[in-house]
């Protein structure tokens, strides 16, 4: 019986995995592709099923990068070259570390399959769902069932390279923010949550990462515990950044009584709204109360 096959977002440098056979991405990642590995181009749509038969991890940033190449034999090694080469004249390397994957072709999805709605990570579909001819395919998860993502270990590296930036910590906190939008932090709380956990909002490119005790009061360990976080809609991220609303230890919502009736139906606010608190949340929780709402 065939595992799940795991299913990777590519629209940017899919005509390179096309080309050369080769996919790249940024280490540290850890990725369950024990079996079968599939991409998808804009749309979402998926052409093939590949096996990952090698794999290296390279510094862009080392002079002697192609030192590292040398037990490949010299057709995989030009492969390897060219797809740099065309993927930093084209695209970019966004970190140094890469890992390299080559890959092996095995099977054709000729009815050319398609995600049910837009998923902006990895997920996992199982082999049947993929091969059954059905135009939209519905995942089967979105992680491996047996390999945990180490989300704090990316999530470390982000903020050891961000803090090379030469930039003001005004500047650099700005930076952050717009990092975790995409991280490691919002993957670990989409593992959690699906939608904004005030209101029905699920799309992935829509919801914020938003810390509870804000990352400038923050010590290491805070700004990378994920209890530490909600998954908002940015209207509702806006309102909790900024003191307007806040939550008992209940999970009850708090409003800012200056806001009028009018403001809070076009904001999506009612006072029947609550959230699910951990015993971990409700400690940041209480901070924010006491700190940042505006009572």
């Amino acid at each position: 019986m065939k595992k799940d096959v795991l299913s990777i977002p590519a629209s940017g440098t899919y005509h390179l995995i096309k080309k050369y056979n080769i996919h790249a991405f940024p280490y540290p990642r850890t990725y369950d592709y024990s079996n079968l590995v599939t991409f998808r181009k804009k749309g979402g749509v998926m052409e093939d099923l590949y096996r990952v038969e090698q794999t290296i991890t390279l510094n862009m940033d080392d002079e002697n990068i192609y030192d590292g190449l040398e037990h490949f034999n010299a057709s995989l090694q030009n492969r390897i070259k060219s797809y740099i080469e065309e993927r930093k004249r084209d695209f970019i390397f966004e970190r140094p570390e890469f890992m390299f994957w080559m890959l092996k072709k095995e099977e054709e999805l000729l009815h050319k399959p398609e995600t049910d709605q837009v998923y902006n990570s990895h997920i996992y579909y199982t082999y049947d769902e993929l091969i059954s001819g059905k135009k939209k395919v519905i995942i089967a998860s979105k992680q491996p069932s047996d390999q945990a993502v180490d989300l704090v270990s990316e999530f470390k590296y982000e903020l050891k390279q961000i803090n090379k930036i030469d930039v003001t910590n005004t500047e650099r906190e700005q930076i952050i923010k717009a990092r975790i939008g995409q991280s490691a932090f919002k993957l670990g709380l989409l593992k959690k949550e699906t939608k904004c956990n005030l209101c029905s909002v699920k799309d992935e490119r829509l919801l914020i990462a938003s810390h509870i005790k804000p990352w400038r009061e923050c010590d290491t360990s805070e700004r990378l515990d994920l209890d530490n976080g909600l998954l908002l809609c940015p209207n509702h991220d806006w309102l909790f950044d900024k003191g307007y609303i806040s939550f008992t230890d209940k999970g009850d919502i708090l409003i800012n009584e200056t806001l009028n009736e009018s403001t809070k139906t076009f904001m999506n606010l009612n006072e029947k709204m609550n959230i699910t608190l951990n015993k971990n949340q409700k400690v940041y929780i209480e901070w924010h109360r006491n700190n940042i709402f505006i009572k």
